[in-house]
């Protein structure tokens, strides 16, 4: 007690021969009580934090009656299941607006997903980011295009298309999903998309998603790190308190909904290349995040590029041993951005970023590059592949009246998801009649 009155005695003398040091206390403790007293409104308001605006609400219920699968789902390996998500309008679209729906299974299909394989018919699984996930109704990705294309082979050469890609991913999630659950549904094919326009740099971050770390000289897996974003070059505590702040705080949330205010807190970043990047986003965000943004982050951290290629070909090569244990067939798909296919798509949105983000012909490179390395592993993995480059050009000068590519955010369209599918049954066919063991027969 006597060292506790010293210690009142103390501050109350120090704070009565510094008054402004006393003022400026007292503002700082009724700043920071007014601040949780209207963060502790807005919540009672029921306005949402960032993040709670963009995850779906959980109901533990949901959860797969499998353990090994619920795991998954609890620990955010795969997505949370039983989901439903309404994306309206998207008048590119023919009905105007598109629905993602998840089973409980957390793949994207309608129905459920067995852990048995239907009798006679082949099971082909699709793993890749938000491009194979779909921006479109679950009958019209790439996994129901397969199953609908083969519905009137025989049997043996029918396929049951699933879908459990998930997005925004890295291949290392996609790999890790497939060995924590999709694996154990022997799959007799596996399809793996490979995005061009931003797998590379989806591999390098490690604040929110399962990755790779490099320990004693091998790569080993790990969990989120809560890190800061490695775009970023201003102070690691700094930003971390940051991004704690913007993803939790109903505060932030709210002043977010002032594009005024938006952009003044923009404004304050002194960190230059984080600030001309979302500016970049504010005008036109699809161009960035379907491309640009990985090729700014090469332009200005060149390093990093090798490291994720070193992750890449581990990955790859993981998915190669693991399949080959099983008998699993793998085939890799290599799919390039709009920009290389269909650029006339958004011009506009394509040239002010590229402007705002002050990237060079070579910079832009990046895509092709990114294309190149895929195709470079796949030949020394002796992994089967589908380089979707020509084909997806020839096939836009074909039908340019219906394009490969959404202008409004660059995923893939109905279209695009069929013309993989048909590209697809082209080489296993193609396959088969050189006396490989394939998933379909030729008709």
């Amino acid at each position: 007690m006597t060292n506790g009155r010293n210690c009142e005695d103390v501050m109350r003398d120090f704070f009565r021969r510094h008054p402004r040091l006393a003022t400026l206390a007292r503002c700082g403790v009724m700043f920071v009580v007014t601040l949780l007293l209207v963060e502790m409104g807005l919540r009672v308001a029921g306005v949402k934090t960032l993040t709670a605006r963009l995850s779906p609400p959980r109901d533990p219920a949901d959860l797969h009656p499998l353990e090994f699968v619920a795991q998954a789902q609890r620990m955010g390996w795969i997505p949370w299941p039983k989901t439903r998500q309404r994306i309206d309008p998207v008048p590119e679209h023919p009905r105007g607006y598109i629905e993602i729906v998840r089973n409980a299974e957390s793949c994207r299909e309608d129905a459920a997903t067995p852990l048995e394989k239907p009798a006679g018919m082949q099971r082909v699984l699709t793993l890749g980011d938000s491009h194979t996930d779909g921006m479109c109704f679950n009958d019209e990705n790439l996994a129901s295009c397969l199953e609908q294309a083969t519905a009137q082979f025989p049997v043996s050469g029918r396929i049951e298309g699933v879908n459990a890609a998930f997005g925004p991913s890295s291949p290392y999630q996609q790999l890790w999903a497939y060995e924590q659950v999709y694996r154990r549904f022997q799959p007799d094919v596996l399809v793996v998309v490979y995005y061009a326009g931003n797998d590379l740099l989806e591999l390098l971050r490690d604040d929110d998603r399962v990755h790779l770390e490099r320990r004693d000289g091998q790569f080993v897996h790990a969990e989120p790190t809560a890190a800061a974003d490695v775009t970023r070059t201003t102070h690691p505590r700094w930003e971390a308190f940051r991004q704690f702040f913007r993803d939790r705080s109903t505060i932030y949330a709210a002043l977010t909904d002032i594009p005024q205010l938006r952009r003044l807190a923009r404004r304050t970043v002194s960190d230059t290349y984080r600030e001309r990047l979302e500016r970049a986003l504010e005008n036109h965000s699809a161009p960035v995040w379907q491309g640009l943004n990985q090729a700014y982050l090469f332009k200005h951290q060149p390093a990093r590029r090798e490291a994720a290629a070193e992750q890449l070909r581990f990955v790859l090569d993981r998915f190669r041993q693991v399949t080959s244990e099983d008998g699993t067939q793998f085939t890799l798909v290599i799919l390039p951005t709009l920009r290389m296919i269909q650029p006339d798509i958004d011009s506009q949105g394509l040239a002010e970023s590229i402007e705002t983000l002050e990237l060079s012909p070579d910079d832009l490179a990046a895509d092709d590059q990114a294309c190149e390395l895929a195709l470079q592993l796949a030949a020394e993995l002796g992994i089967r592949h589908l380089d979707l480059r020509e084909p997806f050009r020839v096939a836009s000068q074909a039908d340019p009246q219906h394009p490969l590519y959404y202008r409004f955010d660059h995923h893939l369209t109905p279209r695009g998801q069929r013309e993989i599918a048909k590209l697809l049954l082209e080489l296993w066919t193609e396959d088969q009649a050189s006396g490989g063991r394939e998933p379909v027969e030729a008709r």
